[in-house]
């Protein structure tokens, strides 16, 4: 799709004009290329293994990383709403581990409960219920 819309735009003939005067530009995009796909499939196997709460608290984990990177690489003044903004995103990832490991929790608690309970007999069907009889009727009556 990218190729047809490139090629219909007249964006194509300049793209690999540029790649040819600098051969760099394809090893670049092919590395870039095959390391999105390994981290894709690291973080598909993440959430297969660990569930989809604990892959989005990995992925903004590593957005949080990157931004703390970047203001310790660059030179960047460092505000207080800065660290503000920092505090509330660990707040918000503590508060969801605290609330998937109470959920996991209740969970347990509640089927401890039921394998600990009796099971209660089943209620008889109305075939198997006697009809009372009185004195009188005589069983060929019944038939």
């Amino acid at each position: 799709v990218s190729f047809i819309i490139c090629t219909c735009i007249g964006e194509l003939g300049p793209a690999m004009r540029y790649c040819g005067n600098n051969p760099n530009t394809l090893t670049v995009l092919t590395l870039q290329s095959v390391s999105a796909y390994c981290g894709l499939q690291c973080y598909l196997a993440f959430v297969k293994a660990h569930g989809g709460v604990a892959g989005v608290i990995l992925a903004n984990g590593r957005k949080v990383i990157t931004i703390i990177v970047s203001f310790l690489v660059f030179s960047k003044p460092c505000r207080t709403s800065h660290m503000i903004g920092l505090g509330l995103i660990f707040v918000g990832v503590y508060l969801g581990v605290l609330a998937k490991r109470a959920a996991k929790k209740r969970a347990r608690k509640l089927l401890k409960q039921q394998e600990s309970k009796p099971v209660p007999p089943a209620p008889p069907s109305p075939a198997m219920i006697p009809t009372p009889m009185s004195p009188n009727t005589k069983r060929d009556q019944l038939v």
